[in-house]
């Protein structure tokens, strides 16, 4: 019986060497095939060569691979090497429906970082990006690298449109180096003046520890009631801001009890409160740059300029960290407005607080205790107050007015680890416990979760 499968086994190799044909899982391949590959159950595939698009530039291809096909890992594309014997010159083409994309880029110096890498987290966890602007001049697929400290950032996808956008790149792999600021180097090709691209290397990545870092909360100042958290940025200790500003910089907790320190909160070695003018750009581009978090006082009508309300804008934008806004009417809705959240006229009352709706920041936080149970109602200050309209996609209310739920006292816009909270009364003045129950949980939570930016 043996004998006999292995001359039938013979016999099939030898049908197929002479028809210079190979059969798998059959002995009559296809005639016009070279290699005909049968499913013997229905339900396999065939695997060709799996390769990341570095590993595939690896190959270095030329005239005679014409036709070499791979799997390319990082786009999920078949790849097939294309040589233009006209030109004497090949390259890869996608078989995703689209062709190699093309850009216009020659300035690396318009590359910039967001964010910096704790080297004590997880890729997964890692708030940080590479932003690339770019001019689209051919629509098709691009993937771009850059390798830092051991780290591997990766940008892979497909042009839709034409002109100018962004290209952002998230750190892909790796194992990261001792803590300090290194620099990438970012790899762009092709460009419509080089099919190599452009190798950047003067995009400096920065690399800390949470635990050895600074957390800095500016606090842009206004007159518009004592609602401010230092001393010099109009703050009254007996409220809300100033509790908590005393609690930022060591001291007791806003509303008592056993409440941790603002540190254990934060796992920062410090945390430093700034206190910036609104009217000077400049003063507040400067303090912004290792910002993790920013509190706005209420304002007058003149305490603020174009530059600073647009530096703040780009800077929620961003994601570099949370904004927490209080206002009263139109005096106080410009750094508000631009985030596309209006402040108009409402009476007085009761706000009441709806935990559940926010309730990863006032009901169960993820990685520490809750500091207090948050309070369903805080008072407002007097009549003539403000609530809040917004149609900003992902925006939540938790405070409403009590005699009407429609007024939106509080709302929030956050991920896990930026975004703003809005208050449309000056909680900041309020010298109630309940309030300051309520802001400690809300500076809780942006303290351990935001990042940090350095020493």
């Amino acid at each position: 019986m043996i004998e006999k499968k292995l001359l039938i086994v013979a016999m099939a190799l030898a049908m197929s060497s002479a028809n210079a044909q190979v059969g798998v899982n059959t002995v009559t391949p296809n005639p016009k095939s070279a290699l005909d590959v049968v499913s013997k159950n229905r339900n396999t595939g065939t695997l060709l060569t799996r390769l990341s698009s570095t590993d595939r530039d690896n190959i270095a291809p030329g005239a005679s691979e014409n036709g070499l096909t791979i799997f390319n890992t990082t786009t999920n594309c078949y790849d097939i090497w294309v040589w233009d014997t006209t030109n004497a010159k090949g390259d890869w083409k996608s078989l995703c429906g689209q062709e190699q994309g093309n850009i216009d880029f020659t300035d690396c110096s318009l590359i910039s970082v967001s964010g910096a890498y704790d080297i004590n987290k997880p890729i997964s966890q890692q708030n940080i990006y590479i932003n690339i602007p770019v001019r689209v001049t051919k629509l098709g697929v691009y993937s771009y690298t850059a390798t830092v400290n051991g780290i591997t950032f990766i940008a892979s996808g497909s042009f839709t449109s034409l002109g100018n956008q962004n290209v952002i790149l998230y750190p892909s792999s790796g194992t990261p180096g001792a803590v300090g600021t290194y620099n990438a180097t970012v790899t762009i090709k092709p460009t419509i003046t080089d099919a190599n691209g452009i190798i950047c290397t003067n995009v400096a990545v920065r690399f800390l520890t949470r635990s050895t870092s600074k957390l800095v909360v500016v606090n842009i100042n206004g007159s518009n009631e004592e609602t401010g958290l230092i001393t010099g940025c109009n703050h009254s200790s007996g409220n809300a801001g100033g509790k908590i500003g005393s609690w930022l910089t060591g001291g007791a907790a806003p509303a008592g009890g056993s409440v941790g320190s603002a540190l254990s909160y934060a796992g920062t070695q410090s945390i430093e409160v700034k206190c910036v003018s609104p009217t000077s750009a400049i003063a507040v581009s400067d303090a912004l740059v290792n910002a993790s978090i920013v509190y706005l006082n209420g304002r007058n009508s003149g305490e603020y300029n174009s530059g600073t309300v647009s530096l703040i804008k780009d800077w929620v934008n961003s994601g570099r960290g949370i904004l927490i806004d209080q206002g009263d009417e139109i005096n106080e809705l410009q750094f508000s407005e631009a985030l596309g959240y209006f402040v108009e006229a409402d009476a007085s009352g009761t706000a009441t607080v709806i935990p559940s709706n926010l309730s990863q920041v006032l009901v169960a936080p993820t990685g520490y205790t809750l500091p207090y149970t948050t309070p369903t109602a805080v008072p407002r200050q007097a009549s003539n107050q403000a609530f809040i309209a917004t149609n900003v996609a992902g925006t939540v209310k938790y405070g409403v007015r009590t005699s009407d739920s429609s007024r939106n006292l509080m709302v929030a816009n956050i991920d896990n680890n930026s975004g703003v909270f809005i208050f449309g009364d000056k909680y900041g003045d309020n010298s109630d416990v309940a309030t300051a129950q309520l802001f400690t949980n809300v500076f809780a939570w942006a303290l351990h979760n935001v990042q940090v930016y350095g020493n």
